[in-house]
């Protein structure tokens, strides 16, 4: 049992709090983008609604490395076959 005293906000509390919406640009640097990239986006005629579900349709390529990474590292110690040694296979068989 954990010790120590938790209070849940009301429902006035909750009404009173000030919540903000992030621009397109909040989610396209959350996303790992540069504001060149997000401006180059932005001048294509396109909505806000575009700019959102275009860094919401992407994935942090920081992320990915290093889970990718971590998948092969295993992979490498234990000398078990890699996806990459799988597509050098198909290659050599074309």
């Amino acid at each position: 049992m954990r010790g120590g005293y938790r209070k849940y906000m009301t429902d006035e509390e909750i009404k009173q709090l000030a919540i903000r919406k992030l621009t397109p640009r909040e989610c396209w640097r959350l996303m790992g983008f540069s504001d060149e990239a997000f401006e180059r986006a932005e001048a294509v005629p396109t909505s806000n609604a575009q700019l959102y579900k275009q860094a919401g349709n992407s994935i942090v390529v920081d992320c990915l490395y290093y889970i990718l990474k971590n998948l092969l590292v295993d992979k490498i110690e234990k000398n078990e076959p890699t996806v990459f040694d799988y597509i050098k296979q198909r290659r050599i068989k074309q």
